[in-house]
């Protein structure tokens, strides 16, 4: 290509995204006007919905703001979080709005907005206006996505496919900036570039122009620099961890975790439905739209398999990034359905495919709001009570008093005292223990016994030798928390330990 034609390209291109700056909000308002509607009933209905996990990364800001450093225990150099710029994203916002796991739901609810922009772009560029309208009633109301709101999970995603929709684009340095952002949300993130960067190699005979590179360096070598100074190494602790974890008894894989998660969905008529018309519309992928929908296929497929190889632990939000390919799956067997016309229909009988088409959307997107309803009723089980555990410990105990506890997220999180994570995730020298003949049970005696944390908080008969033993030596029973005045199926025990 010469320079000059080269030159005319990139002037094209800028008029185009120009235009489309000017025109998409005049002509595509009411798509505006359905994502923030759809926005407010996602963050009425899941204002107090949180993962324990979450809090890791909520402390982990709380601190950053607080001018500690990027820590979850003060003085404790270790990267347990593995979402650097959410951390960074939610410190800030706490100088605006000190509230920072409604910040995270506010983040989550603008990822999901952006996700099903983008989604809706892909298609409106591939001329498939149904497949379009079906990302857009389907993706922000999609279960599995929605309940990962308090997570990094949806703006991941959105930085994902903004990457691949404004690469298709060709606006390929602001597509850089895009994957940078999903590589600096979660490390998995760099599958993105991975797959754009060959799919130019293979498409256009010829490597990655030099500016989108220059781009994408600027923003992710500075953060890899900064782990190595700051932590010794960029793999987070927690990756490592919950690859031992999925080696667990008590635990299962991610491959083959996809059928657990998936069960509860085989039980609804809904999702049934959903899969054939995916059936059908992967069919439309393979026989007539391959090329146009390999980038977003390839990646979901991709991504499964990597997490599938490291084989971490089965995290219910992890499988939330396998939601777009199949939305769209739904949305191209949508459009087969649409484009079906029997010979022996003419007149207006010729425009049923159509609207039966239409009539089957509409009835999943209302059957998924149903469906999402339903759930915000049933949130996490141990947040009111880690909560209640939280405060406890924040009104008595030394701001010192290293607390040993299983899940430490909502706890630490309430409590701002350090604290000594059975689950490994804190400490690696825990989260190397775990492994097949190893217990959650087992890690805590041993936690208990080599760091001599002065509290401890335990569940119910889940560590009979460390309260048989270390607890009945060296600890007293200070506060219990009965399970049924927070709707927790069991008790908490708060001990505090002297130990020799």
């Amino acid at each position: 290509m010469s320079i000059k034609s080269a030159s005319q390209d990139h002037q094209q291109s800028q008029v185009a995204g120009w235009t489309l700056a000017q025109n998409f909000p005049k002509k595509y308002l009411w798509i505006f006007l359905y994502l923030a509607i759809t926005s407010v009933f996602i963050y009425k209905s899941f204002s107090k919905w949180n993962y324990d996990d979450a809090y890791i990364t909520y402390r982990y800001a709380v601190n950053l703001a607080n001018g500690e450093g990027f820590v979850y225990n003060p003085g404790e150099r270790v990267l347990s979080t593995t979402t650097p710029l959410f951390t960074i994203l939610l410190a800030a916002s706490s100088f605006l709005w000190d509230d920072i796991p409604h910040s995270a739901n506010v983040l989550g609810i603008l990822g999901i907005s952006l996700g099903a922009l983008f989604l809706w772009d892909m298609c409106q560029r591939k001329n498939l206006a149904l497949a379009g309208y079906a990302c857009l009633v389907l993706y922000p109301t999609f279960p599995l996505l929605v309940t990962t709101i308090g997570l990094e999970t949806p703006l991941y995603i959105a930085f994902c496919l903004g990457a691949i929709a404004i690469y298709e684009r060709k606006r390929y340095s602001v597509s850089a900036i895009f994957c940078a952002l999903a590589c600096l949300t979660r490390p998995d993130g760099i599958l993105v570039p991975i797959i754009l960067a060959v799919h130019y190699i293979l498409t256009q005979r010829s490597l990655p122009p030099l500016k989108p590179v220059l781009t994408f360096s600027s923003f992710v070598l500075p953060w890899l620099l900064f782990t190595f100074i700051y932590f010794g190494t960029p793999v987070p602790a927690a990756l490592i961890t919950k690859q031992n974890q999925g080696a667990m008894i008590v635990s299962e894989r991610f491959g083959t975790g996809l059928s657990t998660v998936l069960r509860p969905y085989t039980r609804r008529l809904l999702y049934i439905s959903e899969c054939i018309l995916s059936l059908v519309g992967l069919g439309a992928v393979l026989f007539k739209h391959k090329r146009i929908w390999s980038i977003l296929f390839f990646w979901t497929f991709f991504y499964y398999l990597t997490y599938t190889i490291i084989g971490v632990s089965r995290y219910p939000w992890y499988y939330a990034p396998l939601v777009p390919a199949f939305v769209v799956a739904i949305g191209l067997g949508l459009n087969v359905l649409s484009q079906f016309k029997p010979e022996n229909l003419t007149g207006t009988l010729q425009y049923l495919p159509g609207v039966l088409s239409i009539f089957v959307l509409a009835s999943l997107g209302i059957g998924q709001v149903f469906h999402v309803w339903q759930i915000k009723d049933s949130p996490d089980q141990r947040r009111e009570i880690y909560h209640a555990v939280g405060e406890w410990l924040a009104e008595n105990t030394q701001g010192h008093d290293l607390v040993g506890t299983l899940e430490v997220g909502i706890i630490g999180y309430h409590s701002q005292r350090p604290m000594l994570d059975f689950a490994g995730l804190l400490q690696p020298e825990i989260g190397s223990r775990l492994g097949p003949d190893t217990s959650y049970a087992d890690a805590a005696l041993w936690a208990t016994e080599n760091y001599h944390p002065q509290y401890l908080v335990l569940q119910d008969r889940l560590y009979p030798l460390l309260e048989e033993g270390y607890a009945a030596e060296y600890c007293q029973l200070v506060k219990q928390f009965p399970g049924e005045d927070y709707g927790y199926p069991g008790r908490l025990s708060i001990f505090k330990c002297s130990f020799p």
